[in-house]
């Protein structure tokens, strides 16, 4: 009877030091994971600033600053106010060099890396609610619908001047809202939600917003060269536009942290309603705070940088593959990987054709477009 306790308690401890030695090497991991994602979007930012396309100063816009030109300069605009304020002279930079990098360059850069984080994080959450491998702000319409609700904007121009600098942010909000509500509705037969359904609602209600936009952009008038440029998706929309920075960085942020927070529930989610109902979660209210969250995400980035697709398709079916499907590591690698997936996109978007630069749509879509159907070809042979 001793001899079977001890060997019962013997049993406990190997199992329990095997998982604890578990967890350490997966905690290490993660760590390493999100290190690594972190180091790659700063390489991004600076790589990118690196490079410039034609602007307000002609050739010296298109200047290529060197890694230390670029850290010296952001540097020395970061200290600046307690430089001036100690009377200490500023040296080393001139006003061109400080007016590319910090007023022109870096906002665009920052937004690209918001944008991308945005459309991520939305991306892994939709895959995840509708457990749809090719879920995604863009191909579920969520795109199509803020880009109405900008268009619509846009084409109103100084009549909505009581709501100021929200006024793109606001409406292409309420577009994405009102088309993710249209498609959740036609996708729940019976409390459930149909992968097919789902695809074939989103595409349709998205064709119908993409039908309406060009209604807009046909009868804009003078307002026809400002929607076109940004339905193509284009980051030179925000470049030195920091007041547009900040009014995305005050939204997408605060929403990728909550989403962040509900990644337990998410992993929940994964096991199928019934069984995540039985463990106590409330699947319905879940679903909703999320998708309200995804919507918010999306009509930012499109508000600010048009509509640029795939980048939530791509991110998170990559970062699956090297992280696993649980979103408490899933959630922040694909954020940090999908702010440097945009990132760089862009910088080839400036240089492919230099001196003329590209909508950073036509490079994400030239990425995505392959991507989806070889997504579409695997689904119908094995199943999400």
């Amino acid at each position: 009877m001793k001899m079977s306790q001890n060997l019962q308690k013997g049993t406990d401890d190997t199992i329990l030091h095997t998982s604890l030695e578990r967890y350490q090497r997966r905690r290490l991991y993660w760590t390493l994971m999100i290190t690594a994602s972190s180091l790659g979007l700063v390489f991004s930012i600076v790589f990118a600033i690196m490079f410039g396309s034609a602007g307000p100063f002609g050739p010296a816009s298109t200047r290529i600053f060197s890694i230390f030109d670029v850290l010296r300069e952001i540097g020395k605009n970061i200290i600046r106010p307690l430089l001036e304020f100690l009377n200490i002279p500023i040296s080393g930079s001139t006003d061109i060099s400080k007016v590319i990098i910090w007023d022109i360059r870096l906002p665009r850069v920052i937004m690209g890396a918001f944008a991308g984080m945005a459309l991520a994080v939305a991306g892994t959450v939709m895959q995840a609610l509708f457990r749809n491998p090719m879920a995604d702000p863009y191909i579920i319409g969520l795109a199509s619908g803020a880009s109405v609700g900008a268009s619509i904007a846009i084409v109103a121009g100084g009549s909505l001047f009581f709501l100021a600098g929200y006024t793109l942010p606001i409406f292409a909000f309420g577009g994405a809202l009102i088309t993710i509500t249209i498609v959740y509705y036609i996708s729940n037969i019976r409390g459930t939600i149909s992968v097919d359904t789902l695809l074939l609602s989103g595409i349709t209600v998205g064709s119908f917003m993409t039908a309406i936009t060009s209604f807009l952009t046909y009868i804009s008038g003078e307002h026809l060269r400002p929607i076109v440029f940004w339905l193509m998706g284009g980051l030179s929309l925000v470049e030195g536009d920091w007041d547009s920075v900040l009014i995305a960085a005050m939204v997408i942020i605060p929403s990728c942290f909550l989403c962040l927070l509900l990644s337990r529930p998410l992993n929940l989610l994964l096991l199928g309603e019934e069984s995540a109902q039985f463990r106590g979660l409330d699947v319905q209210k879940l679903r909703q705070l999320l998708l309200v969250l995804a919507t918010l995400m999306t009509a930012i980035s499109v508000a600010f940088t048009g509509v640029i697709g795939f980048v939530g398709l791509i991110i998170p079916h990559l970062v699956r593959l090297i992280t696993g499907p649980d979103h408490r590591i899933l959630l922040p690698v694909s954020a940090l990987s999908g702010a440097s997936f945009l990132i760089l996109a862009d910088v080839v978007a400036k240089t492919i054709i230099y001196p003329t630069e590209l909508p950073v749509g036509i490079i994400t879509a030239f990425c995505g477009a392959p991507f989806f159907l070889y997504l579409l070809r695997k689904y119908k042979k094995t199943g999400y």
